[in-house]
């Protein structure tokens, strides 16, 4: 199983099949190192990467600000807030707009967990849309779709036609 240590663990998904691809703690209690290494991670992330991200016990204490940007990359609207014992959580993408995110933050005086709940609806991985007819195809100089292709995903176009006799 994964560990989660004092700090900020970061946990990245796969966005086709949302996995876990991999998993990060970075004791930003402790040391600035740590969090200058966290900001450097989230950094080298390709854009659109998913993640989770979550406090264990405390984060803050060494937590610089060149780190709270990195994740304000990812839509954070409440890092900036992150204080002594704070919880706090988010799941987001990287190069979304701040406060875009799912994301929950409760100040330590309130003595709560954070708790994030969402539905992840995956897309289906195969299927078709099929048309009206339209035309006449004889005049057409050329066809085109637009559409959003994420990584590791295909798109296909085939254009399905009736000869002069309508069959």
């Amino acid at each position: 199983g994964t560990t989660f240590n004092r700090g900020i663990t970061v946990v990245q998904f796969d966005t086709v099949n949302y996995l876990s691809i991999q998993t990060q703690s970075f004791d930003t209690f402790a040391d600035t190192n740590y969090s200058n290494s966290l900001a450097v991670f989230l950094n080298n992330l390709p854009q659109r990467s998913l993640v989770a991200m979550l406090v264990i016990d405390e984060a803050s204490n060494s937590l610089t600000q060149n780190a709270r940007n990195a994740i304000k990359q990812f839509g954070s609207q409440y890092i900036s807030k992150l204080g002594w014992r704070d919880s706090w959580a988010l799941f987001g993408q990287k190069g979304n707009p701040i406060g875009s995110s799912l994301e929950k933050w409760i100040p330590s005086a309130d003595s709560q967990r954070v708790t994030l709940d969402t539905n992840i609806i995956r897309p289906s991985l195969s299927g078709s849309v099929l048309s009206e007819s339209f035309g006449p195809a004889s005049q057409w100089t050329k066809a085109s779709i637009t559409s959003t292709v994420q990584p590791g995903e295909l798109l296909r176009m085939y254009v399905l036609g009736n000869n002069s006799a309508g069959t």
